[in-house]
């Protein structure tokens, strides 16, 4: 081995050797920041490419020898993997090309609503959102035509476009209606949707997001309760 090859493995052994406090490393991913709590020291070797349909513990590495990787999964804490998986999963997310979409945002608040609160609750849920009526007729006249969805079990509405238009439609009694948001979390204790759409005189007409219309639903859209209320 040459010289200066050995005096540089030696120097980049005594630095990790060496006591050093360690400050987390952040990452912006899909609107969020997550820490990247893993990171891997590569002596001589570069590391191409993550494989194995986007597993952080089946790294390539290119000319390592097998038996250097194949302990890598092993010797990687849960909690650390975990962290890795949550950096490089790409959020699913649906696109309203070709229709109205549906809703402006699909929210978890991880509220748990109750059926004698909910009224107060969605107002407190939009005020913290900044969704005043001014502001969500401005929102309305720009809805996105594609949104990050949150993963409940089953999706349910929340599988694909088409159904949530389809469900959305079916509350409304509009095909052209757009809901304010979607908070799938739980309605006394049990998962659930709670949508909140303001009201539209005519097909036509601009909506009036002061009256809005609030429905509690399952999976399949079937609504469990239905209340309304005005914003001042």
């Amino acid at each position: 081995m040459p010289d200066w090859v050995w005096a540089r493995i030696s120097d980049s052994l005594a630095a990790e050797a060496a006591p050093r406090r360690r400050t987390p490393v952040w990452v912006r991913w899909g609107g969020g920041l997550v820490a990247a709590s893993v990171a891997v020291l590569a002596v001589g070797l570069a590391v191409t490419s993550f494989s194995g349909g986007g597993d952080p513990t089946a790294i390539v590495a290119e000319g390592a020898p097998e038996a250097a990787t194949a302990p890598l999964a092993q010797a990687m804490p849960k909690t650390a993997v975990d962290s890795a998986r949550s950096v490089i999963a790409e959020p699913r997310k649906l696109s309203f090309a070709g229709m109205v979409p549906p809703a402006l945002h699909l929210i978890d608040s991880q509220t748990d609503y109750s059926a004698d609160q909910l009224a107060g609750q969605v107002k407190s849920v939009l005020q913290e959102m900044n969704m005043a009526p001014a502001q969500a007729l401005t929102a309305l006249k720009a809805a996105p035509i594609e949104l990050v969805v949150p993963e409940p079990q089953p999706r349910g509405i929340l599988l694909s476009a088409q159904q949530m238009r389809d469900c959305i439609t079916k509350l409304t009694q509009l095909a052209t209606s757009t809901a304010l948001l979607i908070d799938w979390s739980t309605v006394d204790g049990q998962e659930a949707g709670v949508v909140v759409a303001p009201e539209y005189a005519t097909e036509r007409s601009t909506p009036d997001p002061t009256e809005l219309d609030i429905w509690v639903v399952d999976h399949d859209c079937d609504v469990k309760a239905l209340t309304h209320i005005r914003m001042p």
